[in-house]
């Protein structure tokens, strides 16, 4: 907040103003949208993928996951490898 010049509360107010969400909900959905771009481009296991996007605990990361794209990180995965096989 130092960096912005502003304080942390007038910070969230704004965010929470530009975009609906805050501060949380805001940096867990691009951790999520990073998360669900993972399991189809790499090899990462999912327990990588949760850590690579900065969820420190397994269980928060599944809970989100299936919240935001209604099914569970490894069926995401096998869905899409299944959309991509010929």
């Amino acid at each position: 907040m130092e960096l912005a010049g502003v304080s942390r509360s007038h910070l969230a107010r704004a965010l929470k103003a530009a975009t609906g969400q805050t501060p949380t909900a805001f940096v867990n959905e691009l951790r999520l949208t990073r998360a669900a771009l993972l399991p189809t481009t790499t090899g990462l296991t999912i327990i990588e993928i949760a850590a690579d996007c900065g969820f420190a605990q397994l269980s928060h990361f599944y809970r989100l996951f299936q919240q935001r794209y209604r099914i569970a990180p490894q069926a995401y995965r096998r869905r899409a490898q299944r959309s991509l096989d010929p």
